[in-house]
């Protein structure tokens, strides 16, 4: 097999999929500390995705928990906020295997690092969307010092897309927020 050959077949597993894995409910609640009005802070942020495939009786719940930062706008000027959501309200997602992960996603490949990006407003109840990428080696993103969140994101073996209803405590906000963190 030529190099052309080799180059092929490595470009052909290079590829996004909907894995077996299907997304059934999330939930989780953030707290945020940061300047007011214009908002520029520091977030927590600790929850679960419920996760199944078809063969499985019951879902698998993921929980995970990480810190990080966003930026927003608040037209309540408070220092800090407390978000959170529950397994009852709406919310909606998909998996995706990512092309790292081996030829079937398993739970263990879901575990580990995750980063998150997140979007979200609300006024009381609201509504956030989320990107996290699952599974991600913290071997290769120890070792990338300030790169940390590129290689966990260039190493993740899932992403999950999801989103849904949430809850505010002091509403009126809008921004996007990056997390890092586990999955366990």
């Amino acid at each position: 097999m030529g190099w052309e050959d080799k180059f092929k077949a490595f470009m052909s597993n290079m590829v996004i999929v909907e894995s077996d894995w299907k997304f059934v409910t999330s939930a989780g609640a953030t707290l945020t500390v940061s300047t007011p009005i214009a908002r520029v802070g520091v977030n927590g942020t600790g929850g679960l995705l419920r996760v199944q495939r078809d063969s499985d009786a019951q879902p698998t719940q993921l929980n995970f928990g990480g810190l990080g930062g966003g930026v927003g706008v608040s037209l309540i000027p408070t220092p800090a906020n407390f978000s959170f959501s529950i397994p009852q309200m709406p919310s909606a997602g998909r998996v995706y295997k990512l092309p790292f992960a081996g030829r079937t996603l398993s739970l263990h490949e879901l575990k580990g690092a995750f980063i998150m990006i997140e979007i979200g407003a609300d006024f009381g109840p609201g509504g956030s969307g989320a990107l996290m990428f699952l599974g991600g080696n913290t071997m290769i993103g120890a070792m990338m010092g300030p790169m940390q969140v590129p290689a966990i994101l260039a190493t993740s073996n899932a992403c999950v897309r999801f989103g849904g209803m949430n809850a505010t405590l002091i509403p009126a906000n809008a921004g996007i927020n990056i997390y890092a963190g586990g999955i366990f």
